[in-house]
């Protein structure tokens, strides 16, 4: 401020533009406004708000300043400055009711500009305290208040809002298109703060729908722009964090220490201590996965002393149980029994008073550890709590994070699953308790039938993995049997990684790629080769190491591939889901959708749309939606009225495949 004050020209400033806009709110504006009103900066405030609209096209604070002084407009300008600073020091439980204080007052002096920014305020304090469902909609109707003016930040920072509000329902499409704008936005308006921000909020979209290239080119690119300037240190904390949490998924655990060291000594020197020990807390996890226990335990108990001085409320105890939580799952991936058990019993108390998904991941986790000890009857008994309380929150699910419930629900499906296994329950209950889950995936309302027996000539091979290993159930015209993989789960997918891009290029040699080839069939199939002769049709339920294999491409131990011995079919969800109707002829209805533009960043496909456009030349009746066309809603309307989807394009998965 005492910068600004001193007539330093703008264009020789050495911070952001949208630091000084900060500035703007939390001293310039309350000091104007103020008792007796500061002239000094009302000065500085019009030559900024000059310098905003011929630098960024923006109107807000040129705007705010028609506001007639007064006692109202004083007291408005007090409370927004104070919402904004406890935002920034992250005391969400006093940036709300400042923000509420501060909205009537702005009306009142008839200041729409105020009132929006007010409005802002509020939103960013739901979304930060996880008050998603109410955020989601303050945040829809104060984007469609914003839609026509030229606020450009503060379009773009509710607009980031929205997205984080609404991510656990939004769908691919509409969050594709939110993410994009926000990036947009940021770029033609010239605020590299927010794009920093917009960058490291769609990168790790990115990486929760598997697309990992997208998400590493992202998180890149904002690290890069990151160091091309001053910026504030809270940005890169931010994405190195991320980054610390995402490199993991990509078999990168040294890179996310050090990722998460970078996170730690940036944040140390800002003053945030709750971000300092979430930092710390982190780096922590990293070091339990590379087997630095000693490290870990030195950062988890400075960890542990910061946060006993911060202020305690719900929200900061309720984090803290999801942080005891992670740490003992880090353990247990470890190996560990006791350890994890005691370290969970220190808030078993508590758990009750957290909300859904904390309860469901505590049963679940104390489940699996009994599990290990063999005492099978305790950790069934955790594992259907734990599913009772998922499913009891999957109404209200919007209110969660879609992805932890996901896995969460997944890992205690898979986990009873092995439990009925290890108890000796029948192959067919088993794989019918699997079934019932990966049914739920797709139609949690969806009534699964236990299956009719497998016609002769077919055969059915079903995948799982589960917490000791991969499984396989074999269902043909003799019943249902269930073996236990030999290699280790890491060994099957790093083969299965290896022919896949064998796959995927044509320079990789014929004889490497059979070799390959053969040993995954040799896995998978084992003792049960022989029961698949004279099969004609072979159905895949692929799952978690197996999910990307080439099934056709495999080769049996008669030297032949898979394709030329037996048709494959790839099956999804439960069998009575998808019996078909009887056979498709020329006056069948399909839908044929070929290389969506959905998702732009991803490669196009153009054979893909070669074979829409076969499909829909062999059947008079069908629909054809290809590139921009292919739209979720388009697709939606036209599917109850068609006999069969074809599609061709891109895919991700979740959980279940």
């Amino acid at each position: 401020m005492a910068e600004l004050r001193s007539g330093v020209a703008w264009d020789a400033l050495k911070v952001p533009d949208e630091e000084y806009l900060k500035v703007a709110v939390t001293r310039l504006l309350p000091a104007y406004y103020g008792a007796p009103p500061d002239e000094g900066a009302g000065t500085i405030l019009r030559r900024m708000a000059d310098a905003f609209v011929e630098r960024h096209r923006d109107t807000w604070l040129r705007d705010v300043l028609k506001t007639p002084h007064s006692r109202g407009a004083r007291d408005a300008f007090a409370a927004l400055g104070r919402a904004v600073d406890a935002d920034g020091a992250g005391d969400w439980a006093r940036s709300f009711p400042e923000a509420e204080r501060a909205e009537p007052l702005f009306r009142s002096a008839g200041n729409d500009a105020g009132v929006l920014s007010a409005d802002f305020e509020r939103v960013h304090s739901l979304q930060a305290t996880y008050s998603y469902v109410q955020c989601g909609v303050d945040g829809e109707a104060l984007g469609q208040a914003l839609a026509k003016r030229s606020y450009l930040w503060l379009r773009t920072q509710t607009l980031l809002a929205s997205i984080n509000c609404e991510r656990p329902r939004l769908d691919f499409e509409q969050a594709w298109v939110k993410q994009r704008a926000a990036v947009r936005m940021a770029t033609e308006a010239g605020y590299q703060v927010l794009l920093l921000r917009a960058l490291g909020l769609s990168a790790s979209w990115q990486a929760d729908i598997g697309n990992s290239a997208k998400s590493w080119e992202e998180y890149m690119q904002g690290l890069a722009l990151y160091w091309t300037a001053k910026y504030p240190p809270i940005r890169a904390h931010w994405l190195y964090s991320q980054l610390s949490l995402f490199a993991p998924r990509e078999n990168a655990a040294y890179s996310a220490a050090a990722w998460a060291r970078d996170a730690v000594e940036v944040i140390a020197p800002l003053g945030f201590p709750g971000y300092y020990a979430s930092a710390l807390h982190q780096l922590a996890l990293t070091e339990m996965s590379l087997g630095l226990p000693a490290a870990a335990a030195g950062h988890l108990d400075r960890a542990s002393q910061i946060t006993a001085t911060l202020p305690t409320s719900e929200l900061r105890r309720i984090q803290s149980m999801y942080l005891t939580l992670e740490l003992a799952e880090m353990e247990a991936n470890q190996g560990g029994v006791e350890g994890p058990l005691a370290r969970l019993a220190t808030v078993g108390s508590q758990v009750d008073r957290g909300d859904a998904l904390l309860r469901l991941r505590f049963d679940a986790d104390v489940g699996r550890l009994r599990l290990r000890r063999g005492e099978y009857a305790e950790a069934k008994k955790l594992f259907q709590r734990a599913l009772a309380t998922g499913n009891s929150a999957h109404a209200g699910l919007s209110q969660e994070d879609r992805l932890s419930w996901e896995r969460s629900m997944g890992q205690t499906y898979r986990a009873l699953v092995e439990c009925e296994i290890r108890t000796g329950v029948s192959p067919s209950a088993s794989w019918f308790l699997w079934s019932r889950y990966r049914s739920a995936l797709f139609d949690p309302d969806l009534e699964v039938s236990s299956g009719a027996a497998v016609p002769p000539g077919e055969a059915m091979l079903s995948f799982v993995e589960l917490p000791s290993g991969l499984g396989v159930w074999l269902a043909n015209a003799h019943g249902f049997r269930f073996r236990w993989l030999q290699p280790r789960t890491d060994v099957v997918r790093d083969g299965v990684s290896r022919l896949v891009r064998g796959c995927a290029t044509d320079h990789s040699p014929e004889p490497v790629l059979r070799e390959d080839a053969r040993q995954i069939s040799k896995w998978l199939i084992g003792p049960w080769e022989d029961e698949l002769n004279g099969v004609a049709e072979v159905t895949i339920e692929s799952d978690g190491a197996v999910a990307s294999v080439p099934w056709p491409a495999l080769v049996r131990s008669n030297e032949h591939y898979w394709s030329q011995d037996f048709a494959v079919r790839i099956r999804v969800g439960n069998a009575s889901r998808h019996q078909s109707g009887g056979p498709l002829s020329a006056v069948s209805s399909i839908l044929a959708v070929g290389e969506p533009a959905v998702g732009s960043a991803l490669a196009p496909l153009p054979e893909a749309r070669l074979e829409a456009d076969r499909v829909f030349s062999l059947f008079p009746r069908s629909t054809e939606l290809v590139g921009q066309q292919a739209t979720l809603t388009a697709v939606r309307a036209r599917l109850e009225s068609a006999d069969a989807f074809h599609f061709a394009g891109h895919g991700y998965g979740g959980e279940g495949g």
